[in-house]
């Protein structure tokens, strides 16, 4: 187990024997190291990153390393010099496709480093075609300059430290056996090391290499020296300036701008006369700035990257706490839910007990009065049938008066009778289920569009009351390429592409409108849908499904007008009910009404029955918000709502608007402002609006012809069917 210290420690107390390097954990492009150090006496394994931007130091650095593990790795007993460095090897040293120390590596876009041989053998594997090369280790292609592996930048620094670290692991396989020397064919130990001539010398040689004019400023090191790390190897290619691929005898010394890259002197005349140059000194300037700029961005990049895991992570907790909130809050409701049905259930139960006592009692009662009866009238018939046994002929005339008496009197007593259903008590179960509430996915906040500080402000102030007018923008007579008129226009439902959906019930069909945009102009038509015959009502839910009653059953159709599901509703209590009217909440629950039965059954999507409210003075108009329904009763001229509990939530008298008047079609917008159909029997109709409590607010517009049915569409019109024909109008 590795324990890691993620703070910095000055170079000199890396070097102390308080930290023994035993590892190195990485090594980046700018000097930064991080060691794997033993660190007495506790004996356990520290990542430790010393404090350095030196290249030198680094280099020394890994001298040292390399010179601790042969001298102090006896301290470590389970760790080994050759598993060591075969972990340095393998994890910063070795290519990712022949897993060998790197040799000729280049660069790719990616920054990813391969062999220049494995890179070419690659090369002629992929299919990417033309001049590109992909990483194996991310994906990221890579442009072949002249379709040309070997035109890949070189990587210097890795290959250097391939170099001095292959320099430090042949010191150290040298440690316990002789190293030959490189210079001579007699195979003497070798005591130095000559860095420009890249040899192991042997005494005799080391002696004739310094005697010797061209060799005489070499730079020789002794073994020794190189093994402790007082002296770091430093590799050729730290210093190796690289050739130009054209001319190989000249370096590249001059940056072309324009070009993006290094040239020699004849390229930069002969390739790029016309281009911005600069020095290599001065390029180099202006690239630490741009990278410096860009390495900024980057971090605050990455600052943002965190942050945003952060808030991901801050968030992911947030969901599992609300989450189990929510699951404590329907558990909650359950247990509320089965507490009322057990409070239910006992008052039940304590009814029932009470009409069990009385009919008891009664029962009881009765019993004993006519077992006392009984007995006695058989008592009085024994005497009677014994006088008649034993007295004569004379007797019985002489006491036949009296005989007759109380035989009248006896067939003249009634017997004490109970209630025929006095013994009849029953449990009838309601199997109706009332959803016991509904998630909410979307915070309203959320939901809502920023507004700026004044309009936020104003709505802080909660719902306007202010008045509502609307005036009429277009009037559809005629429909279909033939024109065809309408006959009688009775119901309308708007998808959310503001698409309307218009019922004609003398002409039994349907007649979808799209009105014109700014792309498009307006187009109407019959729609043909199979199974729809003699529709009588429609809506549309908020999942854009056509809701439509057809007879007694419910029919629904996606937008490509295909079936759905249907259903015949109220089957269960009302087999022979005649639906009249119907209504889709936001849950897109189906609520159908029944004039007759003064009924609401509401209904999952499928059919499922769910619950039916009494709904007296329901006729043919309804709408739904927020779980609460709303009708009107042309009969009494009020606006009625109740909830899905079934309890009264407002009854508004409308007879004041218009005495001889009478409503009829209903909506409500997304706020619960409810529009209702005033038909006036002397003049034109109106469209009137209440608050979502049922106070009166006002007129909205006038001048209607035997309107019917209304709907408000997603752009916020009110679409009013009149029998002849449909009116657009918008909110002034």
């Amino acid at each position: 187990m590795i324990k890691s210290e993620s703070y910095t420690r000055p170079f000199k107390e890396c070097c102390m024997n308080m930290y023994v390097p035993v590892g190195l954990l990485s090594y980046q492009r700018q000097c930064n190291i991080r060691l794997l150090c033993w660190k007495p006496p506790a004996g356990h394994l520290t990542s430790l990153q010393p404090d350095t931007q030196d290249t030198g130091a680094c280099t020394s650095i890994l001298n040292l390393l390399m010179h601790r593990i042969s001298t102090n790795l006896n301290m470590a007993s389970n760790v080994t010099v050759q598993s060591v460095l075969s972990k340095i090897s393998q994890d910063h040293l070795e290519c990712s496709i022949c897993s060998c120390c790197f040799k000729e590596p280049k660069m790719l876009d990616c920054l990813h480093s391969f062999c220049l041989k494995c890179l070419q053998e690659l090369r002629q594997h992929q299919k990417t075609g033309g001049t590109k090369l992909t990483c194996p280790l991310c994906r990221r292609d890579t442009q072949l300059k002249r379709n040309d592996v070997a035109a890949l930048p070189n990587n210097f620094t890795l290959g250097a430290l391939v170099d001095e670290f292959t320099m430090q692991e042949q010191l150290l396989k040298g440690q316990g056996s002789e190293i030959k020397c490189q210079n001579c064919e007699e195979e003497n130990e070798a005591i130095s090391r000559c860095s420009d001539c890249n040899n192991f010398l042997c005494l005799e040689c080391n002696k004739a290499h310094g005697r010797m004019a061209k060799m005489k400023h070499h730079v020789v090191n002794t073994l020794e020296k190189l093994r402790s790390g007082e002296i770091s190897y430093r590799s050729k290619l730290r210093e190796q300036v690289p050739k130009c691929g054209k001319h190989p005898d000249q370096n590249v010394t001059i940056y072309c701008n324009t070009c993006e890259q290094l040239a020699c002197t004849t390229c930069s005349v002969l390739d790029h006369a016309k281009h911005s140059l600069s020095g290599q000194t001065e390029a180099w300037g202006r690239c630490k700035c741009e990278i410096a700029a860009l390495t900024a961005k980057a971090e605050l990049k990455k600052r943002e990257l965190v942050a945003a895991t952060e808030g991901v992570k801050n968030m992911r907790k947030a969901l599992d706490r609300v989450f189990a909130e929510t699951k404590y809050k329907i558990d909650q409701k359950i247990r509320d839910r089965v507490a009322r049905m057990y409070e239910e259930g006992h008052v039940l139960k304590e009814k029932a007990e009470g009409i069990y006592k009385v009919r008891v009692m009664t029962l009881e009662t009765a019993q004993a009065t006519n077992s006392k009866e009984a007995s006695h009238a058989e008592q009085k018939l024994d005497e009677m049938k014994g006088v008649i046994d034993q007295a004569s002929c004379h007797e019985i005339l002489d006491l036949k008066p009296k005989l007759v008496h109380n035989f009248k009197e006896l067939t003249a007593k009634t017997a004490c009778m109970v209630p025929e259903g006095s013994s009849f008590l029953d449990f009838e179960g309601n199997d109706m289920i009332f959803p016991i509430g509904r998630l909410v996915s979307v915070s309203e906040d959320d939901q809502k569009p920023i507004l700026s500080a004044q309009a936020a402000e104003l709505s802080s102030q909660g719902p306007s009351n202010e008045m509502k007018r609307c005036q009429k923008k277009t009037e559809i007579h005629k429909f279909g390429e033939n024109k065809t008129k309408f006959e009688m226009a009775s119901d309308v439902a708007v998808f959310s592409n503001n698409e309307v959906v218009i019922l004609d019930e003398k002409r039994k069909h349907l007649i979808g409108f799209l009105p014109k945009t700014l792309q498009s102009p307006a187009v109407s038509k019959e729609l043909k849908i199979p199974g729809v015959r003699k529709p009588r009502r429609v809506a549309v839910n908020k999942a854009d499904l056509l809701v439509v009653l057809v007879g007694p059953f419910i029919k629904t159709f996606n937008r490509e007008y295909h079936r759905f599901s249907d259903f015949k509703p109220g089957i269960c209590r009302r087999p022979n009910s005649h639906p009249t009217c119907l209504a889709v909440d936001d849950n897109n629950l189906i609520a159908v009404g029944y004039e007759k039965e003064e009924e609401i059954s509401l209904h999952n999507l499928d059919g499922t029955l769910i619950t039916i409210l009494s709904s007296p003075g329901i006729g043919d108009y309804l709408t739904s918000h927020k779980q609460r329904l709303i009708y009107t009763d042309q009969k009494a001229h009020k606006l009625h709502s109740i909830d899905y509990s079934g309890r009264e939530v407002f009854t508004t008298d409308i007879s004041t608007i218009d005495r001889k008047g009478s409503a009829r079609g209903v909506c409500n917008d997304k706020d619960g402002n409810i529009y209702v159909v005033i038909h006036c029997l002397c003049e034109s109709d109106e469209i009137h609006y209440f608050d979502p409590k049922g106070t009166y607010m006002g007129r909205v517009i006038k001048g209607f012809k035997h309107a019917r049915s209304l709907a408000l569409a997603p752009n916020s019109d009110l679409v009013v069917v009149e029998e002849s024909s449909v009116a657009l109008c918008r909110h002034v």
